[in-house]
């Protein structure tokens, strides 16, 4: 009897595992395929293929020569080439751009140009310069170490706001999800004292914190409102909840990447 339940049990087993066996092996054959003249550097979010399909599933595709879009069978419909740009960032979104040439700032979609401002300082090698927009292409950040400074404009090239630091070399931007903040980090080998500092702003660039952590390297990453913010520093690892300490942990280990969920728990 014993023998017989086992029997019937496995076989009920693999009845239901079945359709799942076979998904599988769907899913792993190729759908569709493209291949770019240049390196990929960001794409739009996947579409939506939970239903077997055949389409491709990207929209919008950025490389470093163009951006690119894209039909249902991967055939470019529209083209947009980069080369005129010294430094070119892409929104999340894919649909708009900021290049920098020299001292003149270009943002613009895979159609048109939407605004073109200069700089009020001449940027003299593309090097000097780190430059970002945010994931939902309203704000460019710009960070000039050869000239000390911060800035934050709209994608109509408005000056929201502007600060001045000391040393800005190897300053890194990131954005909070939602893009309602952003976050610099500076590693301040300038002065010598051996600690670097994040730096926090707004959706209009108006300043909200700073937190200085041992060490001049350091990796870190925003929840999606921009509240919380995980930290690694010096082999420490810090949480932040709006640019003050929650708990710090000890990790002992010099190669840590942190990522920290959507909400920031």
């Amino acid at each position: 009897m014993g023998s017989r339940m086992m029997h019937w049990m496995l076989y009920i087993l693999i009845a239901l595992s079945w359709p799942s066996m076979v998904f599988c092996e769907e899913a792993y054959s190729l759908l569709w395929q493209h291949a770019f003249d240049s390196t990929i550097v960001k794409t739009s979010m996947i579409k939506d293929f939970t239903k077997r399909t055949s389409a491709f599933p990207l929209n919008h595709v950025a490389t470093k020569k163009n951006m690119i879009e894209l039909d249902m069978k991967t055939k470019k419909e529209k083209n947009r080439s980069l080369k005129n740009y010294d430094i070119v960032k892409v929104a999340d979104n894919n649909s708009i751009a900021v290049g920098v040439k020299k001292n003149r700032v270009t943002v613009f979609t895979i159609d048109k140009e939407v605004s073109s401002f200069k700089l009020d300082k001449t940027i003299l090698i593309p090097e000097h310069l780190i430059m970002d927009i945010s994931p939902d292409g309203s704000l460019i950040v710009i960070v000039s170490w050869f000239h000390k400074s911060i800035s934050f404009y709209s994608i109509k090239g408005q000056l929201l706001s502007s600060y001045s630091s000391k040393d800005l070399k190897g300053a890194v931007i990131q954005f909070s999800r939602n893009s309602k903040h952003t976050v610099i980090h500076v590693p301040n080998y300038g002065d010598g004292s051996g600690n670097g500092y994040l730096l926090c702003y707004d959706a209009k660039g108006q300043f909200l914190w700073r937190y200085d952590h041992p060490g001049n390297q350091a990796q870190y990453d925003l929840s999606s409102d921009g509240a919380f913010v995980i930290l690694y520093a010096n082999q420490i690892l810090y949480s932040l909840h709006k640019g003050k300490s929650v708990y710090e942990i000890n990790m002992n280990s010099p190669d840590i990447l942190p990522r920290i969920s959507n909400d920031g728990c």
